[in-house]
């Protein structure tokens, strides 16, 4: 039986050695792992932080939870980038070189492990692999408190068939998309963090409850806590939505696609969570986190561009293929905004 992919286009309105970070304004990460063909695995880490705050650490160590024998995985930084929005000459520069009182300035840090053979079959509950730090920003508009609360970074290896994990039979999803840290407020907003899983595991999202750093560390229980929100927020609600607003349009979430659509008036500082587990043959292998913080800001007029769609005789954005079938389309564009000096 041939298997069925949905490919779906998502048009984006794009604008513009420990483990304890003291004020370090993270704004968020991700952990995942790839099988290196010989039986060994090597771990992932990005972490985001705000330019404002101090630097990333020169290496990180992962805590393993639930596992009999290993308790942690050394990390070493591998690569350090400024991922801040890109904006036209005569417009506002975001860049971590004159970060002061610049919002949406941010960094990327990628942290790698040498390759380990992790033997044994995982627990009902998984081996957790997770990365802790103290701080969340103070200008956060959706937690309460938020500085009072840091951060844990998390991913989960489940048991497939009993097998013996020493085979690597599984490389966690990934994400394909770079967060999208600042967006313009007053226009309708679509993104996708874009996970994908070279083995094509069935991929489901949902909203997840970021986590305050855990006070146990392995070989006891992994403990870290929920964080409040403040009313009218939750974290399956973490946007703007028309309680603060009436023009506003709540965050939706597909949990097929993973495409995140919302409108937002209301400006601010807005954390939320996204889950992507990975399903084989109709057991959860996988679950990989991403914890994030998005700036809202007003950008003054900038209509999104005008795109043709290019399936179906140009009717629609969507179109479903057999898995492994080349796909080749025309994507047309327009933009008819004018830049600041007042050039088309």
């Amino acid at each position: 039986m041939r298997l069925l992919k949905r490919i779906s286009l998502f048009l984006l309105l794009i604008v513009v050695g420990t483990n304890q970070l003291q004020a370090a304004h993270l704004m968020g990460g991700e952990i995942t792992w790839t099988c290196q063909g010989n039986g060994s695995f090597v771990f992932h880490m990005k972490l985001y932080r705000d330019c404002n705050g101090q630097v990333g650490p020169a290496n990180a160590v992962l805590d393993v939870f639930n596992h009999p024998t290993l308790t942690s995985i050394a990390m070493n930084l591998v690569s350090q980038t400024d991922i801040s929005p890109q904006c036209n000459v005569l417009g506002p520069q975001i860049t971590c070189a004159t970060a002061v009182n610049t919002p949406g300035a941010v960094e990327e840090f990628v942290y790698q492990s040498a390759a380990i053979t992790i033997s044994g079959t995982p627990t009902a509950a998984g081996w957790i692999f997770a990365f802790q730090n103290c701080c969340r920003n103070n200008v956060i508009s959706n937690l309460f408190n938020p500085s009072a609360f840091g951060f844990t970074l998390r991913a989960i290896m489940f048991p497939y068939n009993s097998l013996n994990t020493g085979t690597c039979y599984d490389n966690s999803p990934e994400f394909l998309e770079g967060p999208k840290t600042i967006t313009c407020t007053g226009y309708p907003y679509t993104y996708n963090h874009n996970a994908s899983d070279v083995e094509l595991d069935s991929l489901a999202y949902s909203w997840t409850q970021p986590l305050d750093a855990y006070t146990n560390l392995p070989p006891a229980a992994f403990n870290p806590g929920l964080i409040p929100f403040v009313v009218p927020f939750s974290f399956n609600s973490p946007m703007p939505g028309p309680t603060l607003n009436p023009n506003n349009v709540a965050a939706v979430l597909n949990p097929f696609t993973g495409s995140i659509s919302y409108t937002s008036f209301t400006s601010g500082n807005y954390v939320s969570c996204i889950k992507v587990e990975a399903w084989r043959c109709g057991q959860k292998i996988a679950e990989i986190y991403r914890d994030i913080q998005v700036v809202l800001l007003p950008c003054g007029t900038n209509l999104p561009p005008s795109v043709v769609p290019p399936f179906q005789s140009n009717t629609i954005f969507q179109d479903t293929v057999y898995a492994g079938t080349l796909v080749n389309f025309t994507l047309s564009a327009s933009d008819l905004g004018l830049l600041p000096n007042g050039q088309p």
